[in-house]
């Protein structure tokens, strides 16, 4: 099975499954494969004031670069749209929960 690993500019992270259920994070958080539903990363929206929210599922951004997830001057040009525990929240305060790399894992 392929997780991913969503890495934000000031070094906080997330290993997500296919489906977004967060698993592990660097927070400390551990969960198992059984009990991750509670909390999904959906995928991401632009950072850029006036670009309206426009959700890119989590496949998609896996799919890009680093080089294209961040603007020239390296700030993340995509934040984290999740569901925890069925409310779904569009991660603020873009330059530390922006995305700044996904890493693939295989498992």
């Amino acid at each position: 099975m392929r997780h991913y690993k969503i890495n934000t500019p000031y070094g906080a992270w997330y290993r997500v499954n296919q489906k977004g259920e967060v698993l592990e994070a660097s927070n400390g958080l551990k969960k198992g494969e059984h009990n991750a539903a509670t909390w999904r990363i959906i995928g991401g929206t632009s950072t850029h004031p006036f670009a309206g929210l426009r959700l890119l599922p989590l496949l998609e951004l896996a799919g890009m670069s680093s080089k294209e997830l961040l603007y020239k001057n390296g700030s993340p040009r995509y934040t984290c749209v999740d569901i925890d525990h069925g409310t779904t929240r569009v991660h603020g305060n873009s330059k530390y929960h922006g995305i700044k790399s996904i890493d693939h894992i295989i498992c």
